[in-house]
């Protein structure tokens, strides 16, 4: 049983109805009027759950309550959500600080392999790092950003593991293998974007990422790229080699 959990009861219109669960997980809504009804559970450290929802996180069905469908009680099962967490040190073995790690769970969608974020971290001064309420999948990490001394050096994004995944299950709470990362040198790229004639008055934007990423990711997008629209000037001053 599931104690304070909440669950939600919404019609089309009005505002939804919510009750609290008791020490065995049951609840009660009294005085409700018959018709179509969305019912939604939440409570942290589980995944949102939507009746009718055939998998975790996709659209559910709607609830028919009528004299009949009120007598029989519901039951909901939800899902634990997991957490990882670890650390990251340099060649040094030194903590980095200040180290954006990011959870990225393996989907398929319309017949390809995709990456969706579904969490993200950051290291403290000690190099730890915790994401939690994730729900079950394979993942990968993603380290951006990160503290150091040295202004013309900086940690490039990286993969961990390097290739392959790792599998998380319902109500993990595990820590990972520590993430070793290496300083390289960084570099200024600049430039101008001259568009095809006739597109002068549409928008662009500079995107850039490694050649040898494993996965065309957006998120790969060097943050501190700047653009200039009236001249189409664009520069990034710390460019991973």
């Amino acid at each position: 049983p599931i104690y304070k959990a909440t669950v939600f009861f919404g019609k089309e219109s009005g505002v939804p109805i919510s009750v609290i669960t008791d020490r065995e997980g049951a609840f009660k809504a009294q005085d409700l009027s018959e018709g179509l009804y969305m019912i939604a559970v939440a409570i942290r450290g589980y995944m949102p759950y939507i009746h009718g929802s055939p998998i975790p996180q996709s659209p559910g069905r709607p609830f028919l309550l009528n004299e009949k469908s009120a007598e029989n009680p519901l039951l909901f099962r939800i899902i634990p959500t997991a957490a990882i967490s670890g650390r990251v040190l340099d060649s040094d073995g030194d903590p980095i600080e200040w180290l954006t790690v990011i959870a990225l769970r393996e989907i398929e969608r319309n017949g390809r392999t995709e990456w969706l974020q579904q969490g993200a971290g950051r290291t403290d001064p000690e190099g730890n790092y915790s994401i939690a309420d994730l729900p079950p999948g394979n993942y990968r990490l993603l380290t951006q950003g990160g503290r150091t001394p040295f202004p013309n050096k900086l940690f490039p994004p990286t993969w961990h593991p390097a290739s392959g995944t790792f599998r998380i299950r319902n109500g993990d709470k595990m820590p990972s293998t520590h993430i070793d990362l290496q300083l390289v040198t960084s570099h200024r790229l600049s430039g101008r974007l001259l568009p095809p004639a006739g597109d002068e008055a549409k928008m662009y934007s500079v995107r850039l990422m490694p050649l040898d990423s494993p996965l065309p990711l957006p998120i790969l997008v060097n943050p501190s790229i700047t653009m200039r629209t009236t001249t189409r000037e664009y520069e990034d001053k710390r460019v991973p080699t």
